[in-house]
């Protein structure tokens, strides 16, 4: 996990892939709630249900 500056250089290195959700800066249980959204979305789409806009 990364600190309030952000990750190392090191970490950073060593990823294979890196998301960024926006610009802003959130809570790590603000940013569970975020990803399980999406999740949920991507879910819901593939299998054919509707969702909200």
């Amino acid at each position: 996990m990364a600190g309030s500056l952000g990750p190392s250089e090191k970490l950073v290195s060593r990823a294979n892939y890196r998301w960024k959700l926006s610009d802003l800066t959130f809570t790590h249980l603000m940013t569970r709630v975020l990803m399980l959204e999406q999740i949920y979305r991507g879910f819901m789409i593939n299998n054919g249900r509707n969702y909200h806009k």
